[in-house]
C-alpha cells in the first residue's frame, strides 16, 4: 500500500489528509488560511504535511489549490482569494518536506476524485463536473486524462457565456454561467423574490429576520425543503440555468457522465430535478441517442485532498509508473533514462513530445536545450510536453538539461561551464543529485565540442565531476565523437558503456538522415546494472530531430 497527502487549499483553510491507494482517507488535519499572508500560507502547508507524514512513509504530496497553475503544475499563477502571484510552490514545499510535490487547480482535482474514486467511477473514459458553491467550477476528464489546455488554466467552466449582456461577473465579464448557477446566484434570486412577493416568501423571511438582504444560501435551503414557494422557485432557476449548460457539455464533449458538486448540491432533488428537467429539455432532439446520466457527487469536501493525493501518487510514479515498473526489485531500483540531443528543436515538435512520451523514461538527459531568451520558460515548456519537470541545467549549463519525473526526487543540482575557445560555442554540464525511494545517485549530462583540439579538455573536466562523486553514476552525453576517440575514452574510464553491457553497440546515433556514427553515449557506474538498451529508429523519431534517441533501462544499487 502506498501512501500520499492531499492537501486542500482555500480561502479560509487548509485541509490535508493521507489517502492510500483506494482513495480512503487514514487521517486528517486542518489550518486556518492566513490569505492575505504569501509565507504565512505556505507555511501553513508546510506544517499540515509535516503533521501528516510523521512517522509515515509518504510518496508524495498533491496540492490543490484555488487558482490557475500553469502547464508544469507547479507555479500558481494567480489565486482570486489569496495572496498569490507567481507563485512557485511545488518547489517551496518540495523543497521544505524532502517530497516530490504536484499543484493542480481545486477544481481539477475534485473531478478527477470524483472520477476516480466517486460519482463517476464506473466511468472508464470521460466526465465533466461541475462544482456549484459560492461560485461554479469545475474539471473534464477526456480519454482518462484530466484537461488542462496549452497552459494548464483549462475547465474554467464558471465563465461560459449564457446570458449575453447579463449580471456582472467577478471576472470582468457580463453574463457568464457563474451569476446563474452558483450559490450567489441561489440567494440572489431568492432576495429579490422576497422583495418584490413578500407574501410567498413568509417561511424564509421569518428566517431572515424580516430582511431580504439577510437572506443566506442555507436559509434558502432550509426554507425551500419546509415548502417555501419562493425558496423553491430560486433552486428551480439555478437548477434551468445549470441543466442547460450540462446540455452543452453533453452536446460538445459527450462525456459518459455528468457531475454536479459543491455545497449547494446538498439541497438534494431541489436542486437536481430541476437541474435533469433542463438538461432533458435541451436535448429533447437526442432522445433516441445515449447521453450522459447527471449524477450528484459523493465525496463531498474530501474530494480536494482525494484528488490531489491521487494525482500525486499517479504523476510520481508512486508504487508503480505508468509502463508497470514498480518501485523496485530485490536485484535494485530501476530507472529508465532516456539521452537525447533534441537539435535545438528545429524539427517537428509534436513527434519529439511523442517520442519521449512513448519512452516513458524516470529521467532524460537532454543535449541543445533552450539557452538564450526566455530559456527557463522553454525548458519549463519542453518538459511539460514531455510529462516531466525541470532539474536543472539549461542556461548556466550552456543548454545541457536534466529532467525527471516525480517519481525521481532531486536534492541538489550545480551546473558547469568549459573553459571558453575564443570564435566557439561555450559549452558545459548540468547535474543534479537524486533519489528514487532510498537510492541516490547522481545524474549527468554534457555535450562536448565538434572541434576535436577542444573535446579532451572538456572531456577531462567532465570526468573530473564524475569522479569526484561519492553516489553512483549516470551519466549522457554527445560527445561528438566515437567510440575510439579521446574524449570517448576519457570520458568512459573506470564506468560502463551502456550499449556494450547490453550487447548493442552496433546501434548508431547520429545521423537521423544518414546514420554512421554513435556519439551518444551513457555511462554508468559499475555497481549500475544495464538491463537494456536501445536506439528509437521510427519515423516519427527521425522527424523529431537530428540524433537517435538513446534509450537505457537500469537497476540502481538497493539502499543497504
Amino acid at each position: 500500500m502506498t501512501l500520499t497527502i492531499g492537501v486542500d487549499v482555500g480561502g479560509t483553510k487548509v485541509a490535508g489528509g493521507v489517502v492510500d491507494d483506494t482513495g480512503n482517507v487514514l487521517v486528517q488535519a486542518r489550518r486556518d488560511t492566513p490569505a492575505d499572508n504569501v509565507g504565512k500560507t505556505r507555511d501553513v502547508i508546510i506544517e499540515v504535511v509535516s503533521e501528516l507524514s510523521a512517522g509515515r512513509q509518504i510518496d508524495a504530496v498533491g496540492i490543490g489549490a484555488a487558482g490557475w497553475i500553469d502547464a508544469t503544475r507547479s507555479t500558481v499563477l494567480f489565486a482570486p482569494n489569496l495572496a498569490w502571484r507567481d507563485e512557485p510552490l511545488r518547489e517551496y514545499v518540495s523543497r521544505a518536506t524532502g517530497l516530490p510535490v504536484i499543484v493542480e487547480n481545486d477544481g481539477n482535482v475534485a473531478a478527477w476524485a470524483e472520477f476516480r474514486y466517486g460519482a463517476a467511477r464506473h466511468a472508464d473514459d470521460s466526465m465533466v463536473m461541475f462544482t456549484i458553491g459560492t461560485g461554479v467550477g469545475g474539471g473534464i476528464v477526456l480519454g482518462g486524462e484530466l484537461v488542462r489546455g496549452a497552459h494548464g488554466i483549462a475547465a474554467e467552466l464558471g465563465h461560459m457565456l449564457t446570458v449575453p449582456d447579463g449580471h456582472q461577473c467577478g471576472c470582468g465579464r457580463l453574463g457568464c454561467i457563474e451569476q446563474y448557477a452558483s450559490g450567489s446566484a441561489l440567494v440572489r434570486f431568492a432576495r429579490a423574490a422576497a422583495r418584490q412577493e413578500p407574501h410567498r416568501a413568509v417561511a424564509l423571511l421569518e428566517l431572515a429576520g424580516g430582511e431580504a438582504e439577510a437572506v443566506t444560501g442555507p436559509m434558502v435551503t432550509a426554507a425551500a425543503q419546509g415548502g417555501d414557494p419562493v425558496s423553491a422557485e430560486a433552486f428551480a432557476q439555478v437548477g434551468r440555468w445549470l441543466g442547460t449548460s450540462l446540455a452543452d457539455m453533453a452536446q460538445i464533449l459527450d462525456p459518459q457522465v455528468l457531475v454536479v458538486g459543491g455545497g449547494v448540491v446538498e439541497a438534494g432533488d431541489l436542486l437536481l430535478g430541476p437541474t435533469r428537467r433542463s438538461f432533458t429539455d435541451a436535448l429533447a432532439q437526442r432522445s433516441r441517442l445515449p447521453v450522459a446520466e447527471v449524477l450528484p457527487a459523493e465525496l463531498g469536501n474530501t474530494a480536494g485532498v482525494i484528488g490531489a493525493a491521487d494525482l500525486a501518487r499517479r504523476l510520481s510514479g508512486a508504487g508503480m509508473t505508468e509502463t508497470g515498473r514498480g518501485p523496485g526489485t530485490p536485484g535494485g531500483v530501476p530507472l529508465r533514462v532516456v539521452s537525447y540531443n533534441v537539435h535545438s528543436q528545429r524539427d517537428d515538435q509534436a513527434a519529439l513530445a511523442a517520442v519521449v512520451r512513448a519512452a516513458a523514461p524516470d529521467v532524460v538527459i537532454v543535449q541543445e536545450a533552450p539557452r538564450r531568451f526566455r530559456w527557463r520558460q522553454k525548458c519549463a515548456s519542453l518538459a511539460e510536453s514531455f510529462g516531466l519537470v525541470v532539474a536543472a541545467g539549461g542556461l548556466p549549463s550552456l543548454g545541457n538539461l536534466l529532467l525527471t519525473s516525480l517519481r525521481v526526487r532531486v536534492a541538489d543540482t550545480r551546473c558547469q561551464r568549459y573553459p571558453l575557445t575564443p570564435g566557439r560555442h561555450m559549452r558545459g554540464a548540468a547535474y543534479a543529485e537524486c533519489r528514487v525511494g532510498g537510492t541516490r545517485f547522481l545524474l549527468a549530462g554534457s555535450h562536448l565540442s565538434t572541434d576535436p583540439a577542444e573535446r579532451p579538455a572538456q572531456a577531462a573536466a567532465f570526468k573530473r565531476e564524475l569522479a569526484a562523486a561519492d553516489l553512483p553514476v549516470v551519466a549522457a552525453a554527445d560527445l561528438n565523437e566515437g567510440p575510439d576517440g579521446p574524449a570517448w575514452a576519457t570520458v568512459g574510464a573506470g564506468l560502463t558503456d551502456a550499449a556494450v553491457a547490453a550487447d548493442r553497440a552496433d546501434r548508431l546515433t547520429y545521423s537521423c538522415a544518414d546514420p554512421r556514427r554513435r556519439i551518444d553515449a551513457v555511462f554508468v557506474d559499475p555497481r549500475i546494472t544495464v538491463v537494456d538498451y536501445d536506439v528509437v529508429d521510427t519515423p516519427q523519431a527521425r522527424r523529431a530531430s537530428d540524433h537517435f534517441p538513446v534509450v537505457v533501462d537500469l537497476l540502481l544499487p538497493a539502499a543497504g
